[in-house]
């Protein structure tokens, strides 16, 4: 399909303001808008720079590289550069016209050879291929007679509005630490071959305009260099020159990361946002939300609630002294509640030890020669091996070799082995082997009983004491929160505000909701347990972001006054001002929080229930006290969902 000339001309127009902007990481248009107009204080550098950009694009264009690049200026950043730093030493004449189409060419070239080779490998090109282009032409062009490069002797702006930079330096003459503010701001401003003081303050409003992370980082390492060069007693002259030195650095240190075989601390970016803040909190959220979460998801091997009499290296208990686990008298072992009940599966996995010929113990007594009795060892992952000992001999439905999914009918619940009375061992461990040291590993998702209140347990280990059961799906919640691709949802509010939800997928199979009245996206995960949002993006005053913030976290299953608690991300939820000032220092730590809590609160029936209400509040901490709060009902029935907020608006979502 051919392309109109509007079309080429809005994405090239995109890819200029983007190209500066990426020098810091960033497509912010206008911080890139005002990157552009600083390079033009010379005003030799700023054309050479925009005739960079638009040379590579032109190529970039006739040779049908990748338009999505042209336009976020990933091709054409490094030209830039390149071009800011030819206008910036020489003047203006043929050959350096020459130059800048040549190296222009040579600097695509390479920023494509690095974007491949670094690239698949999740490595960032930086400013590599400017830095070649550059040596190219201090370390060869003398070499060319024909060459005619005249050095510049003084920058455009300066020389025509002398005044306005010299009171700015005088200004700052003023402030303590003048001389650390001096290089500061001209090794910021150095980036664009700048070296005045004005270019430099304008830069820093319009880094800390875009990301208050990015403008405290860049205090950070200039603070670290200014140290290094203080006690080596280096030139602070040359300060502001070191480019090769930090993009080797940073490179060797990322790259260093990127060959971790455990990831601890400092984490690379896999999904580029262009901005550190988004990266900071997705980061967090995602860390404390998913710490424990694993590969593969175990459940409990049990139907029905069960009490946990022993826990992960705890003591052995395994006589009941009170009575709670059998009915009087207790002397058989079919006085046991748990005696004769069905043992399930885990997890999926491939059933690779089997013993079933063990007889069961009389009641306070045990089979220390068979200490483990009837076992079941089931492989789920390399390393990985469930244990389920003490079954009901010739109760056990698997054999060697069997594929069992999870939910899968092993045996029933004996006494046999190390087992004074009928109840089950279970463990996990990195062995295959009867008798092999246990693993700790969490359960994925689970109901704790605790004083008459269902708990929401999510990758925990249940402890000794409690009473914990599976989640079971509840029908209504399940179609009611079985988002699919291609399905519409039509939601409307009171005030007759109506938006259109579909739900769309990306070719790496990531789920999200697009509000097509106002763009607004909502990324969200089912894994048939629990239906979870993980990022929004878009309009706030869209009803699909009230939605966002009141079905935050939405268990499938309905258990009478369940409860849930989990971390929010700050971004789409905190108050902006307060948001702005946090980032600041939010690399260091958090004094802002934000919160969600769920509860069941009804139903019309506790077995197929047509009518669900629960009740969810989103809110914002500050140094642990309540900064806001918005609290949500919702109703859940057959093909809708109705929630109302504390603002007294009503959303109702429908769908076929």
């Amino acid at each position: 399909m051919t392309k109109s000339i509007k079309y080429y001309l809005k994405n090239s127009l995109e890819g200029v303001i983007n190209s500066y902007s990426q020098v810091f990481f960033s497509n912010d248009r206008l911080f890139g808008l005002l990157l552009l107009i600083i390079t033009f204080f010379d005003l030799g550098a700023g054309f050479a720079g925009l005739l960079s950009i638009i040379l590579v694009q032109v190529i970039a264009y006739f040779f049908n590289f990748n338009h999505a690049l042209i336009k976020d200026g990933s091709y054409t950043y490094n030209a830039l550069m390149v071009g800011i730093a030819l206008g910036a030493f020489y003047q203006f004449n043929w050959s350096l016209l020459f130059l800048i189409v040549a190296l222009s060419l040579l600097t695509l070239m390479l920023t494509i050879w690095f974007a491949n080779s670094l690239g698949h490998k999740g490595l960032p090109f930086l400013s590599i291929p400017f830095l070649i282009g550059i040596w190219v032409v201090i370390l060869g062009a003398s070499n060319f007679s024909a060459l005619d490069l005249n050095q510049k002797s003084f920058y455009s702006l300066q020389k025509w509005l002398p005044g306005l930079f010299s009171a700015t330096t005088d200004g700052i003459s003023s402030l303590p630490f003048h001389n650390v503010i001096y290089l500061y701001l001209r090794s910021i401003g150095a980036i664009f071959f700048q070296y005045n003081d004005l270019a430099g303050i304008i830069i820093v409003i319009g880094l800390i305009y875009y990301s208050r992370i990015a403008f405290a980082l860049s205090i950070f390492g200039f603070s670290i260099g200014y140290l290094f060069y203080h006690f080596m007693g280096g030139d602070f002259s040359q300060l502001i020159y070191s480019y090769i030195g930090f993009n080797l650095v940073v490179l060797l240190f990322v790259t260093a990361l990127h060959n971790r075989t455990k990831i601890s601390g400092l984490s690379l970016v896999t999904i580029q946002e262009f901005s550190p803040e988004k990266h900071h909190y997705n980061y967090y959220n995602n860390t404390e939300r998913f710490k424990r979460d694993t590969y593969i998801h175990l459940g409990l091997p049990i139907i029905g609630e069960w009490f946990i009499s022993q826990g992960y290296d705890g003591k052995i208990t395994h006589r009941d002294e009170d009575g709670s686990s059998y009915k009087m008298p207790g002397y058989e072992t079919e006085d046991y509640y748990c005696w004769d009940l069905p043992v399930i599966a885990p997890a999926d996995g491939t059933v690779i030890e089997v013993v079933n010929d063990i007889e069961d113990n009389h009641i306070g007594k045990v089979n220390l020669e068979n200490n483990w009795g009837n076992t079941v060892i089931i492989q789920h992952g390399e390393y990985l091996f469930s244990k389920i000992s003490h079954f009901k001999k010739d109760t056990i439905q698997v054999e060697v070799g069997t594929f069992v999914k999870k939910g899968t009918l092993l045996g029933k619940c004996g006494s046999s082995g190390r087992s004074p009375e009928p109840h089950l061992h279970f463990q996990m461990q990195t062995t295959p082997y009867i008798g092999s040291k246990t693993l700790e590993h969490p359960i994925s998702y689970y109901i704790s009983k605790q004083n008459g209140r269902n708990i929401f347990k999510s990758f925990e280990i249940p402890e000794e004491g409690e009473t914990v059961c599976n989640l079971k799906n509840t029908r209504l919640l399940k179609e009611a929160f079985d988002w699919i691709p291609g399905k519409t949802i039509k939601t409307k509010n009171n005030q007759n505000k109506t938006e259109i939800w579909e739900v769309l997928t990306t070719p790496q199979n990531q789920t999200y909701v697009w509000c097509k009245e106002n763009d607004a996206v909502a990324w969200f995960v089912n894994n048939k347990n629990v239906f979870y949002f993980t990022a929004f993006t878009g309009d706030k005053s869209s009803m699909l972001y009230q939605f966002y913030l009141g079905a935050y976290k939405v268990p499938l299953g309905y258990y009478e006054n369940l409860e849930l608690n989990d971390n929010m991300n700050l971004m789409p939820v905190a108050p902006k001002a307060l948001l702005w000032l946090h980032n600041f220092t939010a690399p260091l730590f958090h004094y802002l929080k934000a919160s969600y809590d769920f509860q069941f609160t009804a139903s019309d029936n506790d077995h197929d229930p047509f009518i669900i209400d629960f009740k969810t509040r989103s809110q914002t901490s500050l140094f642990g006290k309540t900064r806001s709060s918005e609290a949500y009902h919702f109703k859940v029935e057959e093909k809708s969902i109705a929630l109302s907020n504390n603002k007294e608006e009503t959303i109702v979502c429908e769908w076929e």
